[in-house]
């Protein structure tokens, strides 16, 4: 095997490692109090290594050591953070270890860094409340390639959505198999 090959192998382990670094380093934006060094991300890569995982080819070996990275990485730095900001945290964890996780324009969407304008061609549906009109426009602009899938302007589909005190539970099952679960998320 030449050493090329043999350096492919590792690419997904060091890419996992290198996306970790940065969501620590992005942890400085929610408070200044979270700056994580270089060294101290070291310590947690060599903690990570020091498991010896059974497995039977490389591969697998570096799959499993990079579960345990990620875990790792993710306890640890979670213990030192404010409990207020532990589920932001987890939803920036996510979206840096598993990008691909997202389709184009829904982490910004999310984490309201995208300029949609609130104008929109569809009018707001009966069965969702009049506060909720800007919001909508820009749902309806951002994502204008799956809104007509949905089907929001049928209030026979969506008014139990839109009454329930639990929406997250109350989703239509004829367009709950087409989202993913964060579409549904940011639909709510």
């Amino acid at each position: 095997m030449s050493l090329d090959k043999q350096r492919e192998v590792y690419r997904n382990f060091a890419h996992i490692g290198s996306n970790l670094f940065m969501v620590f380093g992005d942890l400085i934006k929610m408070n200044n109090m979270y700056q994580f060094s270089l060294a101290s991300f070291i310590k947690l890569f060599r903690r990570a290594l020091d498991v010896k995982p059974n497995a039977n080819s490389t591969e697998e070996k570096l799959a499993k050591l990079s579960d345990c990275l990620i875990k790792l990485c993710y306890s640890e730095v979670g213990r030192s953070l404010f409990k207020a900001d532990r589920l932001t945290y987890s939803m920036h964890f996510i979206k840096g270890v598993h990008p691909k996780m997202f389709e184009q324009n829904e982490w910004e969407f999310f984490s309201g860094s995208i300029g949609a304008s609130s104008d929109s061609n569809m009018r707001l549906p009966k069965w969702a409340p009049v506060d909720r009109t800007e919001m909508f426009g820009m749902y309806c602009n951002t994502f204008g390639q799956i809104v007509p899938t949905l089907q929001l302007d049928n209030d026979n589909i969506w008014n139990g959505f839109g009454q329930s005190q639990q929406p997250e539970k109350e989703f239509p099952s004829q367009v709950v198999n087409g989202l993913s679960p964060f579409q549904r998320c940011l639909l709510i």
